[in-house]
């Protein structure tokens, strides 16, 4: 007689079964999965901003002169830095308003040069003499080496993509700012938006008619170093387009 070895083959009917479980163990555990992996993602996402914002924070501190950058008590100069209605920071990211709290709870604050209104956005910034962790966190720092707030030619101001200036995504061809310094207000109309690498300083190349260049890092929401700068100029209109 042969000798016929037993199939070890599971019955049809068990092979069935056992696909079955095996699909519905997919099915219930799969976005369990998913659940804790996305977790982890938002986690360290936060992490990453908070760690970011820290190190900002630090590196404000170091800059701080109170021989030249502070000057004034932070009583009085928080009012002058926020004239004309407080900040707006609904766009902000948690790190940069730790960030702002910190630096005006410190109890000084930086002589404000002027104030930036973007009637379109709501938007009221004061604007620093020099660029430093300080004036783009308070608000936007004022490229020293670029023209004067009140004079002729590239008036170059910057500041943080995820604080003051992150409202510069909304802005559109056509839109107005006013810079005031002191009593006299002059405004500009939005004629150019631009992305550009950090290398690319052609934007703060003199120019002829008077512009108002703002900086900033891009893309808006990135977590870590930005790789590009958004660039706004706008046009200095003439009197009898302002109106006055």
């Amino acid at each position: 007689m042969p000798n016929i070895k037993p199939d070890s083959r599971p019955p049809r009917a068990l092979a069935v079964v056992e696909c079955c479980c095996w699909f519905l163990s997919v099915v219930l555990i799969a976005p369990y999965g998913l659940a804790v992996v996305g977790q982890f993602f938002f986690t360290s996402t936060a992490a990453s901003e908070q760690d970011y914002g820290a190190s900002e924070v630090a590196a404000a501190a170091q800059t701080l002169d109170v021989g030249t950058v502070w000057s004034v008590p932070a009583a009085k100069n928080r009012q002058e830095s926020q004239a004309g209605g407080q900040q707006d920071q609904s766009l902000w990211s948690v790190s940069r308003k730790l960030a702002y709290q910190k630096l005006v709870d410190s109890g000084m604050a930086p002589v404000r040069s002027g104030i930036l209104h973007v009637p379109s956005q709501t938007k009221v910034i004061p604007v620093f003499a020099g660029v430093n962790e300080v004036s783009m966190t308070l608000g936007a720092g004022h490229l020293l080496d670029s023209s004067p707030l009140l004079g002729n030619g590239n008036i170059a101001v910057t500041s943080h993509r995820d604080g003051p200036f992150r409202f510069l995504k909304d802005l559109v061809v056509g839109d107005r700012f006013l810079l005031q310094v002191g009593n006299t207000i002059r405004t500009f109309s939005v004629n150019r938006l631009a992305i550009v690498k950090p290398e690319d300083v052609s934007v703060l190349n003199p120019t002829q008619a008077t512009t108002l260049t703002l900086i900033t890092c891009y893309p808006f929401y990135f977590v870590g170093k930005a790789p590009e700068r958004y660039i706004v100029q706008a046009r200095l209109l003439p009197v009898t387009e302002t109106g006055g």
